[in-house]
């Protein structure tokens, strides 16, 4: 593997360095995903279906490029970006009446023949899931994505704060001189595949420009 190759992965680890309680603002480079898309609020079956799919897939995408190698990769937690219903309107969106994208990143050696092949794999067709986990996992798609300028903050605790946490966010966006551009974005860094566990930290993210 190419050291560049490798950056990847590490820029955007970097880029989630969030103080509890803080609002800071990072540029997020450019980043490669496994992407599921849905609609509907944050506890609805779908997006728990979504996340068990994207974490056996992305482990079973990891297994694959380790193969033969000493490269250990480790893995990159499960992140949701919430989109309002009118895209052109992100200045008060909620996960309430938004559409999603669940997300995992991925190294740069990732691309759509291999994801195709790997989820096609003997190891991942012998995975006992359940239907809905495997027709979401039918679903995912390798995307890009690059959000630039961004503020973010961190919280530890249960997701339902999550919804306070981004209107405080949005609060400081505007008092520094900024306004939302893009969708929210959260990275969950526990494992959210058990509903029943709350995240360790989350981080909540909204891409920003200068207010016009």
């Amino acid at each position: 593997m190419r050291p560049h190759q490798l950056d990847q992965l590490d820029r955007l680890r970097a880029a989630m360095v969030a103080p509890a309680g803080r609002v800071v603002v990072v540029n997020v480079p450019m980043g490669t995903f496994i992407m599921i898309d849905g609609d509907g609020a944050a506890d609805v079956p779908e997006l728990v279906d979504a996340v068990r799919a994207l974490a056996d897939l992305s482990s079973a995408v990891r297994l694959y490029l380790q193969a033969g190698t000493d490269n250990l990769l480790d893995p990159m937690p499960i992140e949701v970006l919430w989109s309002p219903p009118d895209e052109s309107d992100w200045r008060d969106a909620m996960p309430g009446a938004s559409s999603w994208t669940a997300m995992v990143a991925q190294h740069a050696r990732v691309t759509p023949h291999l994801l195709a092949a790997v989820r096609e794999s003997r190891v991942v067709r012998g995975i006992h899931l359940e239907e809905p986990v495997r027709t979401a996992m039918r679903r995912a798609r390798l995307g890009s994505l690059r959000e630039g300028l961004c503020a973010q903050t961190a919280y530890a605790g249960h997701a339902e704060r999550s919804e306070a946490v981004a209107r405080r966010l949005l609060d400081h966006v505007r008092a520094m001189g900024y306004e939302p551009h893009g969708p929210r974005h959260e990275i969950h860094v526990a494992d959210l595949r058990h509903a029943e566990a709350a995240p360790l930290r989350t981080v909540v993210r909204q891409p920003i420009r200068r207010s016009v």
